[in-house]
């Protein structure tokens, strides 16, 4: 999960709050023509494939989650089906401060991520976030501290 945000962030800045609901977006979508292709494939009549029943399944909890509020909980994975957990928190893209301290990450070391400062955000309410976790990384403890 962490990758696609990687590799979708822009080469410098932050994102608006606007661009990282359409990140997000795009990641929902990202299974529909695989989803599409299961769904051509099944005959009239037959059963949905394992494959098939897991996509609609994964983009079911994916798109509640988002509606609900996006953030990590533990379950088999299927907002991303990227690791071992749903997507109910993403990464604040929209902090400059994180966002520098992420382009920095290796894409190797996902602890390194769990230091970075993440949010909840909703579909349903594009512009509220409920930040989740400030971060442990020492710029990002000096950021919050410069602003109290």
């Amino acid at each position: 999960m962490y990758g696609f945000f990687f590799h979708a962030l822009p080469d410098d800045g932050a994102l608006s709050l606007e661009e990282l609901h359409g990140l997000i977006r795009d990641m929902l979508a990202r299974n529909d023509e695989e989803l599409e292709q299961e769904r051509a494939a099944r005959r009239k009549g037959r059963p949905k494939s394992v494959n098939e029943t897991k996509l609609e399944d994964t983009k079911f909890v994916e798109s509640e989650l988002y509606r609900t509020g996006i953030g990590m909980i533990s379950a088999p994975f299927i907002i991303c089906f990227f690791s071992d957990r749903f997507l109910s928190e993403v990464l604040d893209l929209t902090h400059p401060v994180n966002v520098h301290l992420f382009r920095q990450w290796d894409q190797k070391e996902v602890s390194y991520v769990d230091h970075l400062r993440h949010i909840r955000v909703f579909s349903q309410h594009p512009q509220n976030i409920v930040v989740s976790r400030p971060g442990k990384h020492q710029l990002l403890i000096k950021d919050v501290l410069a602003s109290q």
